[in-house]
């Protein structure tokens, strides 16, 4: 009886074993948080939080405070306005160019990661003329 019940416990003990190994060991990377993009647009141009005060198109920024160092996955989408051709990059930057590169309207939303001490984050993306929105998401 005591060999039967020794097996079993071992059993279940390798099987949570292997079970936390495959869940430690799985790819990806998990995110405490997300926050969304402010001054975006609106997914309206004419929206007032699309302007700065001197009529141009303010940057969208994302901002967030980490309490430990970690890798934010930075996802942005260019919409144009309906009818503009135009294909112009938009710049876009983590911490004041720790992490930067442009992103074009023609292309479908594109992810970057990029690597941050604990305190607090911006990431800023460039609006141009023409735009109708930015879809600005972080998982921090």
């Amino acid at each position: 009886m005591t060999t039967v019940l020794r097996r079993s416990i071992g059993a279940v003990a390798a099987m949570l074993g292997v079970g936390a190994c495959l869940a430690i060991g799985a790819p990806g990377t998990a995110y405490a948080d997300t926050v969304t993009g402010k001054s975006c647009g609106e997914k309206h141009e004419m929206s007032p939080e699309y302007y700065d005060m001197f009529g141009n198109a303010a940057p969208c920024t994302a901002d967030f405070v980490a309490s430990a160092p970690g890798t934010a996955r930075i996802t942005i989408d260019v919409v144009s306005s309906r009818g503009h051709n135009r294909d112009d990059p938009h710049n876009w930057s983590f911490d004041l160019f720790t992490c930067e590169g442009s992103v074009l309207p023609s292309e479908p939303p594109r992810t970057f990661t990029c690597d941050f001490e604990a305190g607090p984050h911006t990431v800023y993306v460039d609006k141009n003329a023409g735009d109708r929105f930015i879809d600005l998401k972080v998982d921090y």
